[in-house]
C-alpha cells in the first residue's frame, strides 16, 4: 500500500504527523517555521461505481398500460409459467384416475380411500393448472395504493394484495427452486416489496424468468419514483 507524504512547500522538508492539524487542515514546518494549508493536496479516494441496472425491455405475457395517474400492469400466466405443474399434473393423474376408475368398478371401496389422498392432490394440481392456463395477474399501481388480483380464479397460494404505495420502500426479485423435474431442480422467480416498516411482502411468485419478475419491479419502480437499490439475496442478471 503506498502512503502519501506531506512535505513543506517553502522547503520541501517531510511533514511529521505531530505537525499537522487535521480539522483545520494546516501544518507546520519543523525545519523552516512555514505554516501552510494542505487542504486539496490529496487526491479524494475514487469511490466505487453505483450499480446501474440495465434497462429490461417488456417480456412476452407482459402487457403494460401508462397512464398520468396509474401504471396498470397485466401478468398472463398461460404465456409467461413454466411447464412444471401441467407435466406433474399430467402424469400424476395419469397414473392415479385409472386406478381410482378400477377400484370403482371393482367395488374395492377400502383400496379408495387409501387413494383418496393421492386423487385430493390430483385435483388440487388440476385447478391449479387451470389456473395457471385461464387466470391475469392484474397489478394497478398509483400514487396512493399497489392493488395485486388474480382472475378469473382464485389461485391457492397467490394471495391478492392492498398496499399503500406511501409504505413502500424497495422492491426486489429472488431466484427460488419451485420444484424438481427428473430429479434436477425447477427454477422460478418471486418478486418482493420491502415496506417502510422493514417488513417484506411477497408480491409475485410463480415467473418463468428473471425478466419477467424484474420488468415489473422497473414498471412499479419508475411509476412510484423509487430509486433502485441492491438488497441482500436479490437476483440481479
Amino acid at each position: 500500500m503506498t502512503h502519501n507524504q506531506l512535505h513543506c512547500p517553502a522547503c520541501s522538508a517531510p511533514i511529521e504527523s505531530e505537525d499537522i492539524n487535521i480539522l483545520k487542515l494546516v501544518a507546520k514546518c519543523r525545519q523552516c517555521h512555514t505554516v501552510f494549508s494542505f487542504d486539496g493536496a490529496f487526491p479524494a479516494p475514487a469511490s466505487t461505481p453505483a450499480y446501474s441496472k440495465p434497462e429490461i425491455l417488456m417480456p412476452v405475457g407482459i402487457e403494460v398500460l401508462r397512464l398520468l395517474s396509474e401504471v396498470q400492469i397485466e401478468v398472463s400466466w398461460r404465456k409467461t409459467s413454466g411447464s412444471f405443474f401441467l407435466l406433474f399434473t399430467i402424469i400424476w393423474n395419469a397414473i392415479v384416475l385409472p386406478m381410482a376408475v378400477v377400484m370403482i368398478v371393482t367395488g374395492s371401496l377400502e383400496m379408495l380411500l387409501f387413494l383418496s389422498l393421492h386423487l385430493t392432490v390430483g385435483l388440487v394440481f388440476l385447478y391449479i393448472t387451470l389456473a395457471t392456463m385461464l387466470n391475469t395477474t392484474y397489478i394497478t399501481v398509483s400514487s396512493r395504493r399497489l392493488v395485486v388480483e388474480h382472475k378469473p380464479l382464485r389461485m391457492p397460494f397467490y394471495p391478492g394484495h392492498d398496499l399503500s404505495s406511501y409504505d413502500i420502500r424497495q422492491l426486489h426479485v429472488v431466484k427460488y427452486e419451485q420444484g424438481k423435474t427428473n430429479g434436477r431442480p425447477v427454477f422460478a422467480f418471486a418478486l418482493y416489496l420491502t415496506l417502510k416498516s422493514g417488513l417484506e411482502v411477497k408480491l409475485l411468485k410463480g415467473l418463468k424468468t428473471a425478466e419477467q419478475a424484474q420488468y415489473i419491479e422497473q414498471e412499479i419502480e419508475r411509476f412510484l419514483k423509487i430509486s433502485d437499490e441492491l438488497v441482500d439475496g436479490e437476483y440481479r442478471i
